[in-house]
Parts: C-alpha cells; sequence; structure tokens
C-alpha cells in the first residue's frame, strides 16, 4: 500500500499474508508505505464507532518493513499487529523492521492516542520482525505509546525482533511511554537491546514509565542486551519534561535483561538524566556508566 495523499484510511486488512494469516504471502517490498503525507491512518480510527476493535490490520511477512512512515506531519499507527500471525502469539516476520519511521518525518504517533476515547485498543503489537520493532532516524517529534514490542499478544509470550525494540537515531524530542498507564509500552524479548539511541544525535528522547524487560505479570522476558543502552551524541534538550538533560530516562520498570538495565556509553557525552526508575535481576549493574567496564566509582547500584 503506498499513500502519497492526506487523510487516508488503511483498516481491517491483512498485508503481507494469506487470508488464514498464518502464512506469508509477502509484498516485494514493505506492507504500508506513507511517502511525505499528513493525517493518514493506519489501523484504529479513534472515534469509538461500532467495530473499532476490527479496525487494526495485519501487517506480516513482507520484504521489507511492515510500515514506513518517510517525510510528511502527523500519521496515527494504531491497533495492528505487525510482524506475527494473526494469533498474535507467532512471528510472521516483516524482512527489515516492523515500524520505519524516517526523512524528516514529524510528530508521528506509534500506538495509544492518549485522548480517552479507545485508548486501550490502540496499542500495537509489533514483534517478530528480522530487524528492529521500531526504527527511527532523522525525525522530529515522535510518540511511541502503549505498546507491546517483542512479546505476543498476551504480553507475556516472547516473539522477539532481531534487533533492538526501539532503535533511534539522530531524532529530536522522541517521546517513549508516558506518566499515565495507557501510554506504557513493554519492550521486552528482543534479541539485542531493548531500546538503543544510536550513534549520531539523538536530543530531548524521554524515556518515561516503560516496563523493560519483563512480561505484563513481571514474569522474566528479558532483552538479549542491555534493557536501554544511550551510545549516541550529546546536544542542547528541547523538551519540556526535562528542560536540562539530553536524556531523560525516568519511572521506568527495567528487569531481566542479559546485561546492563541502562548503559550509557563513554561516547555518549554528559547530561543524561536517570531517575526513579526500579532495577532488578539484570545481568549486570542496574546503571553502568561508561563502556561496559562493570562496576567503578561513578555507577549507580
Amino acid at each position: 500500500v503506498l499513500i502519497a495523499t492526506n487523510s487516508c484510511i488503511v483498516s481491517g486488512n491483512y498485508i503481507g499474508t494469506d487470508l488464514s494469516g498464518a502464512t506469508a504471502a509477502p509484498n516485494g517490498d514493505g506492507g504500508v508505505l506513507v511517502l511525505n503525507a499528513a493525517n493518514n491512518y493506519i489501523g484504529i480510527y479513534s472515534d469509538a464507532s461500532a467495530g473499532e476493535a476490527a479496525e487494526g490490520n495485519l501487517i506480516s511477512g513482507n520484504n521489507g518493513s511492515g510500515v514506513s512512515l518517510w517525510g510528511g506531519v502527523r500519521s496515527w499507527v494504531s491497533g495492528n499487529r505487525i510482524g506475527t500471525s494473526a494469533s498474535g502469539l507467532s512471528a510472521l516476520p516483516n524482512a527489515a523492521h516492523g515500524v520505519e519511521i524516517d526523512d524528516s518525518a514529524t510528530a508521528q504517533v506509534i500506538g495509544v492516542w492518549n485522548d480517552g476515547v479507545s485508548d486501550a485498543l490502540e496499542g500495537n503489537i509489533i514483534s517478530g520482525n528480522d530487524g528492529a520493532g521500531i526504527w527511527v532516524n532523522a525525525t522530529l517529534f515522535t510518540q511511541i505509546f502503549g505498546n507491546t514490542i517483542g512479546l505476543g499478544l498476551d504480553k507475556e509470550t516472547q516473539v522477539q525482533n532481531m534487533s533492538s525494540g526501539i532503535y533511534l537515531k539522530n531524532t529530536t524530542n522522541t517521546l517513549i511511554g508516558f506518566d499515565n498507564a495507557e501510554s506504557r509500552n513493554i519492550i521486552s524479548g528482543n534479541h539485542m537491546e531493548g531500546i538503543l539511541l544510536s550513534g549520531g544525535d539523538n536530543p530531548g528522547a524521554s524515556i518515561i514509565g516503560n516496563l523493560i524487560g519483563a512480561s505484563a505479570s513481571g514474569l522474566d522476558a528479558g532483552n538479549g542486551w542491555s534493557g536501554i543502552l544511550v551510545a549516541g551524541s550529546a546536544k542542547a534538550q528541547n523538551f519540556p519534561l526535562a528542560p536540562n538533560p539530553v536524556t531523560h530516562i525516568a519511572s521506568n520498570t527495567i528487569q531481566y535483561n542479559s546485561t546492563d538495565g541502562v548503559r550509557v556509553d563513554s561516547h555518549a557525552g554528559r547530561g543524561h538524566k536517570i531517575i526513579d526508575n526500579f532495577f532488578g535481576w539484570n545481568g549486570e549493574l542496574g546503571i553502568d556508566l561508561g563502556s561496559d567496564d562493570g562496576v567503578t566509582p561513578n555507577d549507580g547500584p
């Protein structure tokens, strides 16, 4: 599906699978591409209409990314299963990322709208993909709320993305989670990091109130590397929730990850704020400041 105009709705489809939703019938590239367009809706259109629960798409088995948002302003991707079978409990991978946001795309919303209408239906299941669950590059004001990334529909079964759960590179003011229950992402069971802030600059990244490395019931569903790895360099912060730090990591539960809960690489600059998180049962440190160098005087507990 190629969308190069504004105000389109794509809902209730199987894109990249057969009618059973269990077998791939891949498109030659990705499943859905929104190209330099605005106000498009992939999945649930949050208007409280009858049958809204059936509006999500199954977008799996494609030869590229499941959903790509390239350029444009404010589209919504909500209530879909991306990279899983129709059951939501097994992988039917897209060959690249689950969701890919690139090319100066601005104010895109992945998951819950936070308008109090159908919020419980709007989170995506983004799991089982061959790349990252969500890959974000060169964007502004992306919002990622209320998704399950790396687990199945039951929020318990591991359906890992084969790279990071969320991968940020050269982004500005990305918001992952927020301070209400509807906005919490579950980012667990992924092959690499739960969240990776990669090389380049990611000013204004705020990671708030997420569950990283555990299932919804609190069981071990650790990511294969760190829960959060901050590897990008630092610049000034613009997001109003955190007026000073470059990266704001707050009120998350970070458990069971194979290495550190949070690691801030030695090349990641200064000013990262890590506050009010719960750490437990990670394979190495809760917080490691430096190049994976174990316990040093500047590390947290």
